[in-house]
């Protein structure tokens, strides 16, 4: 041990401590101080200013007899490795002094100087083991009982929990003797999850992390889920199971709350698509049966006629096929609205202008066109396909609640987004959910398909303005740019 060692000797009987002073003085061990009192007063006065690195203490003295001397010795000390002196009568006291933190017993005149100096430097080793021991059990002990996360400490064998931090007694609303008097039974729900705790301490068990989230059971009865970190320990000579506890109660709610509206929306999307196919199948079963099939009924007529008839007059036939290709025409009208425009085989603007053709006829509703000239290139058919769908249905709903008699239409590309207005100069509305019907929902659903938006902006006895937005992936940014009227 090269390390100089100070020694305090705490023996009254003046011939003990010359000749256990000359043993040490004959060691290999680097001894730099030997310090002498004859009193447990006398050492306990000196110590503070000496700072020993090993103690020889003699058990019975003039101010402290038997077990006393080294109980407070030890209280003012105890990181300093005491070894006790003892006579032959005094051995059952000296082993009584090692289970208090004594580190070895020495009988006068029994040792020899290999005896003493194996004492010594076993004594100082065990004493420092000790003292690392305890302020590592220390630093465990800050962690454990300062951790922000409940944290306790089970039997894996009898499922008694042995231990816990305040915050797990805040999180479950126990006292901290009624949580110590509980087991993993009293707060896991469910004999399985509690199975699921036990396996995820057992590193051999491959299924440890099995089950995801717990539930966890507080004193009120309210369930709380929890995600937990478990490890072995061991814990008074005894492997148990620490575990670690996050309440993450508040997250699944939400989670399952976000997961409902998430269902109601798409319930709510999925009606309305429902609805509107009704309505398209109402529309056209009214077309079919109030117009088609009058005229229908009429060409068969005038041909029943004519076939009857013992003077046969052709024009009776001849109405008759007028009424035909009527409906051939209300057909083929109805069909235009049902089949998707072929925009692989002409223009889309094309497509678009014949789509306003028959509003122009009417000399009822003046109707106004504003494209951005490349426009072709920036959309996809699908975004072709929406964007005329969206003014097809616009257009019809002005037509039968608007009274109006302008229609602006523009289509246009700004910083990688098309801009779509359809206005109006009819008579307006508030925008509130009961206005909100079938048609403007499938103007929103069908914007959102493509991460865009709808917005309607209207008042009553003012212009209604239907704004749509689509952001353009793919857009480079051309320096050409005009309407085309």
């Amino acid at each position: 041990m090269k390390k100089a060692l100070t020694i305090l000797v705490i023996e009254d009987n003046q011939g003990d401590f010359i000749l256990l002073e000359a043993l040490i003085c004959s060691l290999s061990l680097n001894v730099q101080n030997i310090i002498h009192t004859t009193t447990l007063g006398d050492a306990l006065t000196v110590l503070p200013g000496i700072k020993p690195d090993i103690i020889f203490l003699d058990l019975f003295l003039p101010d402290s007899k038997g077990l006393n001397a080294f109980k407070n010795l030890y209280l003012a000390v105890a990181e300093v490795p005491t070894i006790v002196l003892s006579g032959l009568n005094d051995i059952a006291t000296s082993v009584e002094a090692l289970s208090l933190g004594a580190q070895d017993y020495l009988v006068k005149g029994g040792f020899d100087k290999n005896g003493l100096e194996k004492s010594m430097i076993y004594s100082i080793e065990r004493k420092r083991v000790e003292l690392k021991a305890i302020s590592s059990e220390e630093k465990y002990r800050q962690i454990f009982y300062n951790n922000p996360l409940p944290t306790f400490i089970y039997n894996t064998t009898t499922s008694k929990i042995l231990e816990c931090n305040v915050v797990t007694l805040k999180e479950y609303g126990y006292t901290r003797e009624e949580f110590l008097d509980l087991t993993i039974q009293d707060i896991v729900k469910g004999k399985k999850k509690m199975l699921g705790i036990e396996r995820s301490c057992d590193d051999r068990d491959k299924k440890k992390e099995e089950y995801e989230f717990w539930h966890h059971k507080k004193k009120n009865g309210e369930i709380m889920f929890v995600v937990l970190n478990t490890c072995a320990i061991e814990h008074d000579g005894f492997i148990v199971c620490q575990v670690q506890v996050q309440n993450v109660t508040k997250q699944i709610k939400l989670q399952k709350k976000l997961e409902c509206q998430q269902k109601q929306k798409q319930h709510q999307i999925t009606q309305a698509a429902v609805n509107a196919q009704e309505k398209e199948r109402n529309e056209i079963g009214r077309e079919m049966h109030d117009n088609i099939n009058q005229l229908l009924a009429a060409a068969n007529l005038y041909i029943s006629f004519f076939l009857s008839s013992t003077k046969k007059d052709l024009q009776m036939v001849m109405k008759g096929k007028d009424f035909v290709n009527d409906a051939m025409k209300e057909i083929r009208a109805i069909s235009k609205n049902l089949v998707p425009p072929s925009f692989l085989e002409e223009e889309f603007i094309v497509s678009l202008e014949q789509l306003m053709i028959p509003l122009g006829q009417t000399k009822m509703i003046k109707i106004e066109t504003s494209w951005h000239p490349f426009i072709e290139s920036m959309l996809n058919n699908q975004q072709k396909l929406s964007v005329y769908r969206i003014i097809q249905e616009q257009t019809n709903n002005i037509i039968k609640h608007a009274a109006a008699s302008l229609i602006k239409i523009s289509l246009n590309i700004e910083a990688g987004r098309m801009l779509l207005s359809v206005k109006d100069d009819g008579k307006g509305c508030i925008i509130n959910k009961k206005t909100s019907g079938i048609g403007l929902q499938n103007i929103t659903n069908r914007a959102r398909l493509h991460n865009g938006s709808a917005k309607f902006v209207s008042q009553p006895d003012q212009d209604f303005e239907l704004q749509v937005l689509f952001k353009l992936r793919h857009f480079t940014p051309n320096k050409t740019s005009g309407d085309v009227k």
